[in-house]
Order: C-alpha cells, then sequence, then structure tokens
C-alpha cells in the first residue's frame, strides 16, 4: 500500500492531500502539523484583527476531525517531525503537547512546511507591543494583547 506523508498541514500540505487523495483512494495519506490548526485562512488573520471578519470560526477551513471525514486522511496536529531517515523511508516527529515520540513510514514524501517570519534585528523589536502575525495563535496574541491594554491602534 502507497503511504503518503505530508510535513506541513497548512495551505500547501491540506492541498496535497486533498489532491492526492483524489488521485489514489487507496493510499494511507497523513499529515504532521508542528502546530494545532490546519486549512486556515491566513489572509484573514488581519480582518479579524480589524473586526471585518466577526468569528474566528469564519477562518478555519477544516478541523483534523473533519479533514479526516472528508477525505480520510490522519492528521497529527501539535505533531512537529524531527528527523528524516530518507534510506529507511521513516520521519521521526514528536508531539508537542504531550511529548509522546512516533515514527512515520512513507513511500512518498511531502515537505510543505511553509515559511516563518524572521524578526529584524531593529531597536524596539522585542518590546510587548511588537507581533508577528503567521498564525491563529499570533492573531489570538493580537486580539488579546488590543482587548487587554484597551488598545485603539497598536503602537509602533
Amino acid at each position: 500500500m502507497e503511504k503518503i506523508l505530508i510535513i506541513g498541514g497548512v495551505a500547501a500540505g491540506a492541498t496535497a492531500a486533498a489532491k492526492a487523495r483524489r488521485l489514489s483512494q487507496d493510499a494511507k495519506i497523513t499529515i504532521l502539523e508542528a502546530g494545532p490548526d490546519i486549512s486556515f485562512a491566513n489572509c484573514g488573520l488581519p480582518y479579524y484583527i480589524g473586526g471585518d471578519i466577526k468569528n474566528r470560526s469564519k477562518l478555519i477551513l477544516q478541523s483534523p476531525e473533519s479533514f479526516n471525514e472528508q477525505y480520510q486522511v490522519e492528521v497529527y496536529a501539535n505533531t512537529k517531525a524531527t528527523e528524516i531517515d530518507r534510506q529507511n523511508k521513516v520521519v521521526y516527529a514528536i508531539n508537542s503537547v504531550t511529548g509522546e515520540k512516533m515514527a512515520f513510514e512513507y513511500t512518498k514524501l511531502i515537505l510543505a512546511q511553509g515559511g516563518k517570519p524572521i524578526a529584524p534585528p531593529i531597536p524596539g523589536a522585542e518590546q510587548d507591543h511588537v507581533f508577528q502575525l503567521w498564525t491563529l495563535e499570533d492573531m489570538d496574541k493580537i486580539n488579546s494583547f488590543i482587548e487587554n491594554k484597551n488598545q485603539k491602534q497598536l503602537l509602533l
């Protein structure tokens, strides 16, 4: 049986998994996502902070459970790939919540982990009112800061 393993479960990874399922009904498809969320509308994050999108749930396109129901893809959220053994076709991973270590065999491996913002080394970047916006968690931190500090705009 073909075992397709995808590292990264947001835009590229979820799309690759859905396409792989359309191409093969029999393959075992697994996604490893380092964060807690998969398939969310990251372009909508600033619109939620700005109030144009009222419900956070509107940004979440799929949960691991709904993705599994729709595409028969096993999703491991909060699971970070730590090593790829290309010779034996095994990926080692760890669940960041439970600490559980796992090994995933594959016949095909797709790397779709995306990027990560880089904070430029400029004075003031370490202050508590300077943020990076990349994930739903980042959005929640910014939103919480605004609400807790009763800020109407972020300080620059």
